[in-house]
């Protein structure tokens, strides 16, 4: 007899489709070799040192350009020692600031709310809960670039927040885009 799947169990599917089969079906744990992410994407001499501090400060909330709310970057070492640290981490506050930005103003106003099915009252049996709906939008940022996993991961998110609250649903996915130092955002809707 098995479960309906959630949204947790969806997303890591897709992820990695192999890794997923391995480990339900087969049970099978592969070691982890490190974190992945630092072998990811040569960005650069300090560019995954940015996406990093940038994904964690995403993480942590900080809005403020301010050099003493980096000290958790500090104390994590996202951040080079000395006068590299100090300029990596006005860039990513500069760089963070302006994705939440951006992230309030597809948004607006309206205060969070918590948007939550169980597997049994959806008619496509999926459990999901998201607590960052504002009105009817919500808001995806990453420090990096718009690839196609995170492109599906939202599209499949959005779905599941047009099944509970209709065509007026909004999904707002938010990068980085190094090159034209620039945010970029797109938006399901329906």
């Amino acid at each position: 007899d098995e479960s309906a799947p959630d949204r947790d169990a969806l997303q890591a599917f897709f992820a990695n489709p192999a890794k997923h089969w391995l480990r339900e079906r087969l049970g099978l744990r592969l070691p982890v070799a490190g974190d992945d992410a630092q072998d990811r994407e040569p960005m650069g001499a300090d560019g995954l040192l940015r996406y990093h501090a940038i994904d964690a400060l995403l993480a942590e909330g900080i809005e403020h350009a301010d050099v003493d709310n980096t000290d958790s970057l500090r104390a994590h070492a996202l951040l080079p020692p000395g006068r590299d640290g100090d300029a990596l981490a006005f860039e990513a506050v500069d760089i963070a600031s302006r994705l939440r930005s951006t992230c309030a103003a597809a948004v607006g106003a309206a205060g969070a709310r918590v948007v939550a099915m169980t597997a049994e009252s959806t008619a496509h049996g999926i459990a999901f809960r998201f607590s960052d709906v504002h009105g009817d939008a919500r808001a995806i940022a990453f420090a990096g670039r718009l690839d196609g996993k995170r492109r599906l991961r939202a599209g499949l998110d959005h779905l599941l927040l047009a099944s509970a609250l209709g065509a007026r649903a909004r999904t707002h996915l938010i990068g980085y885009d190094r090159k034209a130092d620039a945010s970029v955002e797109v938006v399901y809707t329906g």
